[in-house]
């Protein structure tokens, strides 16, 4: 498809409209999660809602809707398109948010044990071909946290020391 800025093609999810105009973006957009776009080269512009204002982001930036107004920052874009080469990539990400996308991929259940431990902040690059177990290996070297399997289940709790 030859790229044609008179003709830019609308991506819509959760009504948040994205106007593309020739680019490298992500939209990541879950029923039960907030929508972000993020632009990795190009240009784009959101909108919450068909009549809603527009917003342009720039290279780099992320835009995530509160209300009807985006919350636009820079980010490392990693974060958002390493599914596309086949890697989780997670940098200062809670342990919930890293668990949320695990259990879409690998389907399972999670329970936590502990009030703090949702909350714990993790960096990690692991292939989307990997075990399960090679990522909670990962995530318990840290000395954090642990992790028990329990059928479909996963058992997330504090390292208390």
């Amino acid at each position: 498809m030859a790229y044609d800025e008179n003709q830019p093609v609308i991506v819509v999810s959760s009504d948040i409209y994205t106007k593309v105009y020739g680019t490298e973006f992500n939209v990541r957009s879950y029923g039960d999660e907030e929508v972000h776009v993020t632009l990795v080269q190009g240009r784009v512009s959101v909108k919450k809602t068909e009549g809603g204002s527009e917003y342009t982001l720039n290279p780099g930036e992320n835009a995530r809707f509160v209300e009807s107004v985006p919350e636009i920052t820079k980010v490392n874009v990693n974060r958002y398109i390493a599914w596309k080469d086949g890697y989780f990539y997670y940098e200062n990400e809670s342990m919930e948010s890293i668990m949320d996308d695990l259990k879409r991929w690998y389907d399972f259940d999670v329970v936590y044990v502990g009030n703090r431990v949702k909350d714990y902040r993790f960096e990690l690059w692991v292939s989307r071909d990997s075990e399960i177990s090679v990522i909670t290996d990962l995530l318990m070297k840290t000395n954090r946290v642990g992790i028990k399997v329990n059928g479909k289940t996963l058992v997330v709790s504090e390292v208390v020391r």
